[in-house]
């Protein structure tokens, strides 16, 4: 399965080295490339670290892991990229 995290603290971490583990593709996406490449690396297992858009495009599930204060910033990147598209994904 291929399942793209959004975000880098505690939760995604424990998901992300549980799915990694299982042997699914999984890629970290977040506002920090540094925070995204650190977790990437942490899970291994050919762990990708991407921008937030990259990470959950044609991806199979999607975890939103951000504070509260986090998720309208982090779902707005989807959202403009959807709507500059013409609602192509």
């Amino acid at each position: 399965m291929r399942i793209g995290i959004l975000g880098t603290g505690t939760l995604a971490a424990a998901l992300g080295e549980g799915w990694s583990r299982a042997g699914h593709e999984v890629a970290i996406g977040d506002r920090s490339r540094a925070g995204a490449e650190k977790l990437a690396a942490r899970l291994g297992r050919g762990a990708l670290a991407l921008a937030p858009r990259e990470a959950v495009g044609g991806r199979d599930a999607v975890l939103l892991a951000v504070p509260w204060d986090g998720v309208e910033d982090m779902l707005g990147l989807r959202a403009r990229r959807t709507a500059r598209s013409g609602g192509r994904r």
